[in-house]
């Protein structure tokens, strides 16, 4: 224990300064009180300015030996930056395990495939067509990658919150408009490929999501935000499934 302290001092001393009164819980009385593995979220709630919260997550990693520095500026990795968002923004419960060295990430995410049934001889399915750019800059996505749609979701949403957040904000399509059908939930532990070294709990909820005639627009949708125009189109679903769009 003494080990570990000594290691963490500049940590604690950052997190004892957060205290807003002498009963407040800091990360310094959890480790006193031998707690070795100790929920983050809470810690940068605080009003602490971003570039502060970056350093101390920072120090975190450094002191738990994730390499950060040079192991997550490849093009697919996440910014630290972008850890501390999903944090702040609770899409994610983060964990520091002292015995082990480890951080463990722990989210919910919801996945899903949408269709519109014209008939019973004619049924689409909606995938992302592309995303253009500011700079006219194209994006396409590989069709293994276009078979469904996916959303995180914040700690203390309801799942289908999530869903349903999603598709009122891309596809502008209100709940009322389609019925839900819960598909399965499973549960997958592995190393994160954007996050290098911290390990990651990722619970997922699969629904199919069908259309009702209100909701279906032949000529797909479109999403713009400040940056890109997203778009998505329909297709039927056994040129879908020729083309590798669905299994």
């Amino acid at each position: 224990m003494k080990n570990f302290k000594k290691a963490f001092d500049e940590i604690l001393d950052k997190f004892k300064t957060w205290q807003e009164n002498e009963n407040s819980n800091s990360i310094y009385d959890l480790l006193e009180s031998n707690t070795w593995s100790v929920n983050i979220n809470q810690y940068f709630e605080n009003t602490v300015n971003i570039e502060e919260k970056v350093d101390i997550l920072k120090q975190i990693l450094y002191k738990i030996w994730i390499d950060y520095s040079n192991r997550w500026i490849k093009p697919w990795t996440k910014t630290i930056k972008q850890l501390l968002q999903e944090i702040v923004d609770k899409d994610c419960l983060v964990y520091v395990d002292i015995d082990k060295r480890e951080i463990f990430r722990k989210l919910e995410v919801v996945w899903w495939k949408i269709f519109y049934e014209k008939d019973k001889w004619n049924r689409f399915y909606l995938y992302e067509e592309k995303q253009v750019f500011n700079n006219w800059t194209v994006k396409k996505r590989a069709h293994r990658m276009c078979n469904s749609f996916s959303e995180k979701k914040e700690i203390w949403e309801w799942v289908e919150k999530a869903l349903e957040r999603w598709i009122r904000e891309e596809l502008w399509i209100d709940s009322s408009c389609y019925t839900k059908s819960k598909i399965d939930t499973v549960v997958q532990k592995r190393y994160s490929n954007s996050r290098p070294g911290i390990l990651t709990q990722y619970k997922i909820h699969s629904y199919i999501i069908n259309f009702s005639k209100k909701a279906f627009d032949s000529d797909g949708y479109k999403e713009v935000q400040s940056d890109k125009t997203t778009y998505f189109k329909w297709i039927e679903e056994d040129k879908a499934k020729k083309l590798g769009y669905l299994d």
